[in-house]
């Protein structure tokens, strides 16, 4: 039995693998291709009569300068097949595929110079893949083919006709010779000549021009789809008193897309059951579920939507751990500024809102290392951090839109 990799192995695999045939609807392109031609081909003078009755007034000018109407078919005809080809071609895979067979043959030439056995087999098991996917582009290439042929068969069986019966007797001048236009030059009449010289060019020059403006048009909806994903679902944190709900709602309103506000569903649920907030907390540091739901809540609502505002403590760090896009904004104040802040929401006396504030921080960083191991003073997560000492709710919510133009 030979080694793997020796190049008797090799040549066992290459005899083994089955043969790749030629895909079902590239047969049938390349039949209607032809078929197409042949019709044409067999009507000539029909088909180029019954166009002349519509072409020649628009394209004719009288006979006076049969080279101009041949340039100007040529330019029809290459820009009407340059137009098929760009709503029928994937000019992104095709790339792709491109450069993937280009890596393949670099890699297989620098496996046979270094006499690497393994990597020439393991290569030669992802050819027959490659291969696969050429003959996909081969056969989206055969497809365009007919309709191509469809465009310009008959401007060539027309510009024939216009030929060899409205400017018969004009002869043109060449620096060498005098031809007509039908007259063979190198075997090939020279109105085909003038023709290809137009629309080969042109052709290429076009098929660059609209492949570039197709790629950069992806590549922009690309980014601005990934800009979208990533600023438009937007996670704010920060400590008790930060601003972070008061932001959270005027940014809602500002953008247009809704807010969650789970800091709200907390006091609502410690409401519900008689509790301060920080008793509250303390039942969550004895009863785990409770912290479980609302985490459950805030990754189904940022997996449902793209388009959405979470106001929690830890949403940034939740949907981090679960690779969730979104633009993280941390909301930071001063200690004496939060009391203060809390004060006047609560109604609560300075020494009141200090101690409860001091024991409900106390008990939600010990639940989160506790929990889920979150250091919640850990801000390395967060894109966007603002400090609110000095800041009024407006200007907070234009901090974070500045953020969201510069992601």
């Amino acid at each position: 039995m030979p080694n793997p990799g020796s190049p008797q192995a090799m040549q066992q695999a290459r005899q083994n693998m089955p043969p790749m045939p030629m895909p079902k609807n590239s047969m049938i392109m390349m039949l209607i291709a032809f078929a197409v031609m042949m019709v044409i081909m067999g009507f000539y003078n029909l088909i180029g009569s019954a166009l002349n009755a519509v072409l020649y007034p628009v394209l004719g000018f009288g006979s006076k300068y049969p080279v101009v109407t041949i340039i100007i078919a040529g330019l029809i005809v290459i820009t009407l097949s340059t137009v098929v080809r760009t709503f029928m071609t994937d000019f992104v895979a095709q790339a792709r595929n491109n450069q993937i067979q280009k890596e393949f043959r670099a890699e297989m030439k620098k496996a046979k110079l270094e006499n690497n056995l393994y990597k020439l087999k393991r290569l030669q098991e992802e050819q027959s893949k490659i291969t696969a996917k050429s003959m996909e582009t081969q056969t989206q290439m055969m497809k365009i083919m007919p309709i191509t042929m469809v465009i310009v068969m008959p401007v060539y069986a027309w510009l024939r006709y216009f030929v060899y019966n409205d400017v018969s007797n004009i002869i043109i001048h060449l620096p060498f010779h005098d031809y007509y236009l039908y007259d063979g030059l190198w075997v090939i009449q020279l109105f085909v000549i003038l023709y290809m010289m137009i629309s080969m060019p042109t052709g290429y020059l076009e098929s660059r021009v609209v492949r570039y403006y197709m790629l950069k048009k992806r590549l922009r909806s690309w980014i601005q789809g990934s800009r979208a994903e990533i600023c438009m679902r937007i996670t704010i944190s920060g400590p008790p008193g930060s601003g972070k709900t008061t932001a959270c709602k005027k940014l809602s309103e500002k953008l247009g897309i809704r807010a969650v506000v789970f800091g709200e569903f907390f006091r609502k649920l410690a409401k519900e059951r008689g509790m301060t907030l920080a008793e509250f907390g303390e039942l969550a540091e004895r009863d785990p579920s409770i912290d479980e739901m609302i985490d459950d809540m805030i990754l189904a609502v940022a997996k449902e939507n793209t388009d959405i505002i979470l106001e929690s403590r830890l949403a940034a760090h939740m949907l981090t751990k679960n690779n969730i896009s979104a633009l993280r904004v941390y909301l930071e104040a001063s200690f004496e500024v939060r009391i203060s802040r809390v004060g006047l929401r609560e109604g609560e006396s300075f020494d009141e809102v200090y101690r409860h504030t001091v024991e409900r921080e106390s008990s939600e960083a010990k639940r989160y290392k506790m929990y889920y191991n979150i250091d919640i003073e850990d801000r390395s997560v967060y894109d966007l951090i603002i400090n609110t000492d000095d800041l009024d709710p407006d200007q907070v919510v234009a901090k974070i839109l500045e953020g969201i133009e510069g992601c």
